[in-house]
Formats: C-alpha cells, structure tokens, sequence
C-alpha cells in the first residue's frame, strides 16, 4: 500500500535550502519553494539532523556580512574605528566615562551637564543667555 508522494522533492528541498542561505524565515522559504510550513515541520520530524542545517544555512548571511566588514577595514579607516568602537569599546567607545565632579543643571528648560567648575559654568549659562 503505497502513500501520498512526498511534497518535499529534490527541487523543493534545493529552493528551500537557496532561501534559507538568504536568511529567510522558515514562512518565508516555505513560501518560495511552494510548500505550506507545516510540511517543512513533518520533513524536520523524520529527518531530525535537517533541523541543523536549516540553522547552520540561516546563518549565512550574517557570515558574509562580517566578512565584508572585516575585509574592507584595511581599505575604510572610518569603518575600521566603528567596528573598534563596538567590538573594542572600553577603549574605543565615543561614550565618556565622566568623574564624580558633574552637575547637572537646568538653564532655560533645557539639560546641561556641567562641569563643577565654577568659571566654565558662568561661560556656557552667558552663551546661552
């Protein structure tokens, strides 16, 4: 007694493999190779080692995406300083780390932070005044 013919064939399990290099959902790669998810989902039951796959091709894109990155920071200064700002960023980071001498103050309905001294604080409220 012979059963339905599988929905998954060689030419879907292909398309499905092609969208999930692209990084596609699992709806999304069901929907470019014709299936419904819940065929997708009966596949990955039977055949437990697909589910690994279907990750490991899903990641993919972020591979080539860091691989572009790190191939151009020979050749973009300013991309290079970005990625050490966030991969490096106790020693890179924009953001300061700034001591116990701050205030804040308000002037004018707007936040400043100011530092405590006294002549540069006068400085800043007469700029703004």
């Amino acid at each position: 007694m012979a059963g339905r013919p599988t929905k998954m064939t060689k030419q879907r399990l292909g398309k499905l493999r092609e969208a999930f290099l692209w990084g596609c959902t699992d709806s999304e790669a069901c929907l470019y190779a014709g299936i419904h998810p819940d065929t997708l989902y009966e596949y990955q039951k039977k055949n437990v080692e697909y589910s690994e796959q279907k990750n490991v091709l899903k990641s993919n894109p972020v591979l080539l995406a860091r691989k572009t990155v790190v191939d151009a920071l020979t050749s973009d200064p300013k991309l290079a300083l970005r990625f050490l700002e966030r991969k490096a960023s106790d020693e890179f980071s924009l953001k300061q780390t700034l001591d116990q001498n701050i205030n804040e103050e308000r002037i004018s309905g707007i936040n400043y932070i100011i530092p405590e001294d006294a002549e540069l604080s006068e400085t800043l409220q007469n700029q703004h005044n």
